[in-house]
């Protein structure tokens, strides 16, 4: 099982995860099927956070 939760709000909630959903999660990640949502340099600037590639 893999938990997750967001660490800079202690009120989050915890979401579970099966490691073989979490696996396809990566995998799909590694292959490109998120690159969409990506914010755009301009907009990682604009929120003062540093572009990593």
């Amino acid at each position: 099982m893999v938990a997750l939760s967001d660490d800079k709000d202690e009120n989050s909630p915890v979401l579970y995860f099966t490691r073989a959903e979490f696996t396809k999660f990566l995998d799909g990640a590694a292959a490109g099927e998120f690159d969409h949502l990506r914010a755009t340099d301009a907009e990682m600037e604009q929120a003062g956070v540093t572009a990593s590639a």
